[in-house]
């Protein structure tokens, strides 16, 4: 007996439907907690029903949460149910097969009466048969039996329906030592409302079911209001519907990975109080398309905009000292981007497979270009070097074929790291530098 899939049914039975979407299954989580008090993610439900390949068979303590919100005390008690309901369907077919012959038989005598006896012993007939009748009170109870079942779980059915709420909103309080925010889930149009004042608290780094996380496949926009003043980590990760997000004046941070994976975003503003964006706080955003850094951003931290692949243009209207490693990797619509005077550091593959990028001015005050800094920025025609920069290192313009003009101000040439211009044709590069300077190194590595 497959004990699974008539839960699955019984729970669809309560849910009203078969759950077909990710926001079927979001939904179909929240009853399950509203309901049992327990949590089991909306991913969790897709591996059960087979909506995501899963190799291996649910807990214990999750059927019996499925259970119980279909109206069993557990997953133990709805297996003895169905069991015992298994033997009584069995003895009931044997009663019902010999209630049938008893039926057959009593019919054929009636018809043996009617046929085979005159007119006048009719009566008798029809007195023999209501005889037989009174001889079957077997098959009068196993009728009164089916029917009161019939009844009851018609009743427990419409009590089950009647039960499950409308779960249009669902909303819960966020607390932290810096101050207290609630958040409240439109689930007709899937917006997410945080208000309150203070910073948002910290999500764990993958975490399955805490706030509005259980809900994340579904969320479509975000709106911050004013008071808040700190996105916590991992706030919206992973949240691969979302669109776009409205953020108050008030805030003046955004912690790690905040949007990291958030494929679908389109639409932000970055408030002009903002003063820091933790590392990775938009990877994987592909379809953003634009963004502005404001005047208080002091660095761009790790992976800030990593594989944002539609991203044409970032603004930066800060000083920024620093823009560290995979900062605008795989950044394939990258055409142009203004870097700050103030910057000192190029991190590694900072601009690595930007295919758009063709122009580089690199700012007075960068030191150092670090290894594979534009490797492989096939479209990156033109750059120029401030007098302050010492060292670019190991294959920092590596595959960056059509670059033609080299323009370095510094006038003691920088030392470089091996194969900075691997993959280059050879003899297209044009090398200008201060005169007297002595650039020697650079013109024998040169393509």
């Amino acid at each position: 007996m497959d004990y699974l899939q008539q839960l699955k049914t019984e729970i669809e039975r309560r849910y009203g439907r078969q759950p077909e979407s990710p926001v079927d299954y979001s939904e179909l989580a929240l009853q399950i907690k509203k309901i049992t008090g327990k949590e089991i993610s909306s991913y969790t439900l897709m591996r059960i029903w087979g909506h995501v390949k899963n190799n291996s068979s649910p807990r214990q303590d999750t059927l019996s949460n499925l259970a119980r919100y279909a109206g069993y005390a557990g997953w133990k008690d709805f297996v003895a149910q169905k069991d015992a309901l298994a033997v009584s369907d069995r003895v009931g077919e044997g009663k019902q097969e010999a209630q049938a012959s008893e039926v057959e038989n009593a019919v054929q005598e009636s018809i043996d009466v009617s046929v085979n006896k005159p007119e006048s012993d009719l009566r008798g007939a029809n007195e023999k048969e209501e005889t037989t009748r009174k001889r079957n009170p077997v098959l009068m109870l196993g009728i009164a039996v089916v029917l009161i079942s019939l009844g009851v779980g018609l009743g427990l059915l419409i009590r089950k329906h009647a039960s499950a709420p409308p779960h249009e909103f669902v909303s819960d309080i966020l607390v932290s030592d810096k101050g207290t925010l609630s958040w409240t889930l439109d689930m007709t149009t899937w917006e997410l409302t945080v208000s309150g004042h203070g910073r948002m608290m910290d999500f764990r780094r993958g975490a399955p079911a805490e706030a509005w996380l259980e809900y994340r496949d579904s969320l479509r926009r975000v709106v911050i209001g004013e008071g808040v003043t700190h996105i916590g980590d991992c706030a919206f990760r992973n949240c691969t519907m979302l669109a776009s997000v409205i953020l108050p004046k008030s805030c003046t941070s955004i912690g790690d990975y905040v949007f990291d994976r958030c494929s679908s975003l389109t639409d932000i503003d970055l408030p002009a109080g903002l003063t820091s964006i933790g590392r990775t706080a938009f990877w994987g955003c592909q379809q953003l398309k634009k963004i502005v850094l404001p005047i208080g951003i002091t660095k761009i931290e790790p992976e800030l905009f990593c594989y944002c692949s539609s991203l044409q243009s970032c603004s930066i209207l800060g000083s920024i000292t620093s823009l560290n490693e995979y900062a605008f990797a795989e950044c394939e619509a990258l055409e142009q981007i203004q870097l700050p005077e103030g910057l000192q550091l190029i991190g590694l593959s900072a601009f690595s497979n930007c295919y758009s990028l063709t122009k580089m001015d690199v700012p007075e005050g960068v030191v150092n270009i670090h290894d594979y800094a534009f490797h492989n920025c096939k479209s990156l025609t033109e750059v120029t070097l401030p007098s302050t920069l010492s060292f670019i290192g190991n294959q920092a313009f590596e595959l960056c074929s059509h670059l033609r003009h080299i323009d370095c101000v510094a006038p003691k040439a920088p030392h470089l790291g091996y194969d900075v211009f691997i993959g280059i044709p050879p003899s297209t590069i044009h090398l200008t530098y201060p005169r007297g300077a002595d650039y020697s190194d650079w013109l024998s590595v040169l393509p």
